[in-house]
């Protein structure tokens, strides 16, 4: 899925997001990255980032997830959650 669209961030937003469902967050992460070095969207970026927190969270780096999390909202905006 990645060697067939490595610059589409929706695609590997949600196959990173896929993996961490699967517990692969080893892998996940590293997706999440990609995606998010290929997004030029900034609604894009908020749920990447989103995602990016969240695996932060269910992995026990809490301070990582508060800070992706932080992010995301800054760029969504109050009135956008």
């Amino acid at each position: 899925l990645v060697e067939f669209a490595p610059r589409d961030s929706r695609i590997l937003c949600n196959f990173g997001f896929l993996l961490v469902g699967d517990g692969d967050y080893e892998t996940a992460e590293s997706i999440l990255q990609s995606a998010l070095a290929v997004s030029d969207d900034l609604a894009q970026e908020t749920l990447i980032r989103s995602n990016l927190g969240y695996l932060a969270l269910i992995t026990g780096n809490l301070a990582l997830a508060q800070e992706e999390l932080e992010r995301a909202y800054a760029i969504a905006g109050p009135g956008d959650t």
